[in-house]
């Protein structure tokens, strides 16, 4: 959403001439979009970008990690076929933002929902802490199989 779709449009180009064809119609109508937006509001959007990324770098001067969750909720094939452009940007609520403002992430499972369906959530650091944040994701991991051992112990 938003101006910066033209340049996901910009870097599809030659795929675009050469496989129109291939192109499910949900990413077409996505990447139609960028006709909406000029170079006004490209640049506008680039400005508030650097802004975010400069106050992104400071928050992480005084934090290890940014846990979020992976994803909202699980959304089913049907829900998923049905409104893919409106789910997709939920399913991404927690993770766009981590591409455009140079971060990196290691997803972890965190559990079960009632369902049965497995959630996680996203450890997020600084560009090139990448040994860093994977770290703190297997030491999150490694306790939290721990944890899960002791209730299937006191369960038993």
């Amino acid at each position: 959403d938003g101006p910066r779709i033209a340049e996901r449009r910009a870097a599809l180009v030659p795929f675009i001439y050469d496989n129109a064809d291939a192109l499910l119609d949900v990413t077409r109508s996505v990447l139609q979009t960028a006709d909406n937006y000029d170079a006004e509001a490209a640049f506008a959007c680039a400005l508030d970008l650097a802004k975010l990324r400069r106050t992104v770098e400071q928050c992480f001067a005084t934090m290890s990690v940014l846990m979020v969750p992976t994803a909202p909720r699980p959304f089913t094939i049907a829900e998923m076929a049905a409104d893919p452009i409106r789910l997709n940007n939920r399913l991404g609520h927690y993770s766009y933002f981590a591409n455009l403002l140079d971060l990196c992430a290691v997803a972890v499972p965190n559990g079960r929902l009632a369902c049965g369906v497995p959630m996680g959530v996203t450890l997020l650091g600084p560009a090139w802490a990448d040994e860093h944040v994977a770290a703190i994701a297997r030491r999150f991991e490694a306790g939290h199989a721990d944890m899960h051992r002791e209730l299937t112990a006191a369960n038993a």
